[in-house]
């Protein structure tokens, strides 16, 4: 009887070892697939930043030109028309509709492109009261620098909203 105990206690204890470690062994193979995952989801996050931030790039710019071009009413030594003209002409539509479709695809940006469309809207407004000689340009003024800024707070929250995720 006593070889007899022995053995069960053997074989129990066996059992019971290799039930822990095979516990042991799915733990650490959950974790192993865990830190892949969060690895994996880190990449694509910084993989999609990297492109948003690109693709924002002349959205950021044709804001910038909107506005310098809007202060060329105030501040053009020669035809203001002619220097904004100048200015706008430096910027491609075709770069701007691609950074479009490019955020578009990355996530939900709209608003930034209906505040680019306001800022728009705007100088043209502008454009349209200088030749007029409307007083009311100063307002348009300071409704594209307002654009502007609106533009840069947008962007830098959409990007930090993707630096947010997947950490």
């Amino acid at each position: 009887m006593d070889a007899l105990t022995g053995a069960g206690i053997a074989i129990v204890t066996f059992l019971a070892t290799s039930a822990v470690q095979i516990w042991r062994d799915r733990a650490a193979e959950r974790r192993a697939i865990s830190a892949e995952l969060r690895a994996d989801k880190r990449s694509q996050r910084d993989a999609k930043f990297g492109r948003m931030r690109e693709a924002f790039k002349p959205v950021i710019l044709a804001a910038w030109a909107l506005q310098t071009a809007g202060s060329e009413f105030f501040m053009s030594a020669g035809d203001p028309q002619v220097t904004s003209a100048a200015i706008l002409n430096l910027l491609s539509m075709d770069r701007i509709n691609d950074a479009r479709a490019e955020l578009l695809l990355e996530g939900d940006v709209r608003d930034v492109f209906d505040e680019l469309q306001g800022m728009h809207t705007t100088f043209a407004h502008m454009r349209l009261m200088m030749g007029r000689r409307e007083e009311s340009i100063g307002t348009d003024l300071e409704a594209l620098k307002n654009g502007r800024a609106k533009i840069e707070q947008l962007v830098d929250e959409h990007l930090r909203a993707v630096e947010r995720s997947a950490v």
